[in-house]
């Protein structure tokens, strides 16, 4: 009987010390991935506004899930735009954390009536000072309600609308090419393919490509489309790809996950 009794006494011995040297969260096998996993994502989280109270634990799929912070707007310390103006376009120049401001359309005097017109002045954000500055270089051409992105290298200013002008005006659907390498525009020839000209349009990229959807071509702004544009900024290739379920002008596109997603207009 002592002869089990002591048997006993060191299975129990070796369980305990098992136990020890081998956690319970150690020996688990089929969640193990997916512990990790979780502290992991939850350690993460120590950015700024990112805080441990807003992980939540989404009961369907057992995924943490993160409340982004909230989003407050303040006045810049170097004040607003050298030149007011609406219906231009911006794109970040990210090697040198610069903000492009191109083209638009300014009114001199906004007591009086048809007296608009588009711009060729450019003004630059430099974020780690806060403050405009008028560029020493001009767009080759006007251009308002266009929209701009930056692929590589290159900035890409594309479209145009003049509405309510006379007489009557159609978009020219012009392309302006800015090299942030060689800080100048290039010799372009590109433009929207004939009869798609547009302006005021939803627009974005996805790696070397561009899309623009919707827009209006007459003065009158009644001919909306629904039509998708892709420019191959590599080849030099317009494709028309498939329509939009609504026609629309002035409205955000954006980008994500690979889908293009049109909002309002």
């Amino acid at each position: 009987m002592s002869n089990h009794r002591t048997l006993l006494g060191l299975f129990l011995v070796s369980v305990m010390v098992l136990g020890i040297i081998n956690p319970a969260h150690v020996l688990l096998q089929a969640d193990e991935d997916n512990i990790e996993r979780a502290n992991g994502e939850e350690i993460g989280f120590s950015g700024q506004g990112f805080l441990l109270n807003k992980v939540n634990k989404n009961p369907s799929n057992n995924e943490l899930e993160l409340q982004r912070p909230e989003i407050t707007w303040q006045a810049t310390a170097g004040g607003g735009l050298m030149i007011t103006r609406a219906h231009g376009c911006m794109a970040h120049d990210t090697t040198n954390d610069l903000v492009y401001l191109m083209g638009g359309r300014t009114d001199p005097d906004p007591q009086q009536s048809n007296d608009e017109s588009s711009t060729n002045l450019i003004e630059i954000w430099n974020q780690s000072t806060e403050t405009w500055s008028l560029a020493q270089f001009n767009m080759p051409n006007a251009q308002q309600y266009h929209e701009c992105v930056q692929i590589g290298d290159k900035i890409y200013s594309m479209g145009d609308w003049y509405p309510d002008v006379s007489p009557a005006r159609k978009s020219t659907g012009q392309v302006q090419i800015y090299d942030l390498a060689s800080e100048s525009w290039m010799n372009n020839t590109t433009s929207m393919p004939p009869s798609m000209e547009v302006g005021n349009f939803g627009m974005t990229s996805i790696g070397t490509k561009i899309y623009i959807a919707g827009g209006v071509q007459n003065s009158s702004g009644n001919d909306a489309t629904d039509r998708l544009l892709e420019y191959n900024t590599v080849t030099g290739i317009w494709t028309e790809l498939a329509n939009m379920s609504e026609k629309r002008f002035a409205f955000p596109l954006v980008e994500y996950h690979g889908l293009l997603y049109a909002f309002g207009g």
